[in-house]
């Protein structure tokens, strides 16, 4: 998304991978061929980016693939730039492993045209899968198109999912942390009174749990392993156990 009007392609280009956690990920176009122009195979070492660049339209606007979620940093991006121009389209961003996105690239690769030049994801594995074979989607973000200290402002391993080989082909657009919040006196209170209720409703099943002819689990063992992983859950909460769990 930092691209200038003078990046957008002309032809098929390698692209940079932009990623977020469970997150949403990022391919943006790198302007650049994995091929030279003799049509012959270059991996874009004496480039000043890391790849072989095409020649450039600065009148072409940058398609971006956006999913839902991502669409208004897109809009805030058109609001702020204006004089950049985009080509936003909508896509299911690879939302719950549908692999709509490396489905598409494959229908444009075999067309030979049509690819976004900057594409939001949801997957942390499409950076494997774009920056491999003879023309790859992805293009490198660390062999000069983002200066080292821009890449190292990122959270420590931030970049892993993005990361190939020791090559980096995206950014992260969040880390989406979630985070639960819970009132620890509350809940000890909840617990004090409720937990010893509930053991004794469980224990009145005994009677019921026991009729089958055959061997049943024995109802203690069973209660036993309820009340282990509940004290477990309990542990890591950091909330009290109430003495009824041991009894």
């Amino acid at each position: 998304m930092t691209r200038q009007p003078s990046r957008a392609v002309l032809r098929r280009p390698r692209h940079v991978l932009l990623a977020a956690a469970v997150a949403a990920s990022l391919l943006t176009v790198s302007a650049c061929s994995g091929s030279s122009g003799d049509g012959g195979a270059s991996d874009g070492a004496s480039s000043a980016y890391g790849f072989d660049a095409v020649k450039q339209d600065p009148s072409a606007p940058i398609t971006v693939w956006v999913d839902a979620s991502r669409q208004p940093a897109v809009d805030a991006f058109e609001k702020a730039y204006p004089d950049v121009k985009l080509k936003v389209e909508t896509y299911d961003g690879g939302a719950d492993g549908s692999g709509s996105f490396q489905t598409k690239i494959e229908a444009f690769n075999q067309a030979g045209s049509g690819w976004p030049d900057v594409v939001f994801s949801t997957q942390n594995n499409d950076a494997a899968w774009a920056s491999q074979g003879t023309d790859p989607f992805a293009a490198p973000v660390d062999k000069g198109l983002f200066d080292k200290t821009f890449l190292d402002g990122f959270t420590q391993g931030a970049l892993a999912p993005l990361t190939v080989d020791g090559t980096v082909y995206g950014l992260r657009n969040d880390l989406a942390p979630t985070v639960t919040w819970y009132d620890k006196a509350l809940m000890d209170q909840w617990l004090s009174a409720w937990v010893p209720r509930c053991l004794v409703a469980a224990r009145e099943l005994s009677p019921i749990w026991s009729q089958p002819d055959a061997k049943p689990p024995r109802f203690e063992d069973g209660l036993d392993r309820a009340k282990s992983r509940f004290s477990g859950i309990l542990s890591d909460l950091s909330l009290n156990n109430p003495k009824e769990l041991t009894q």
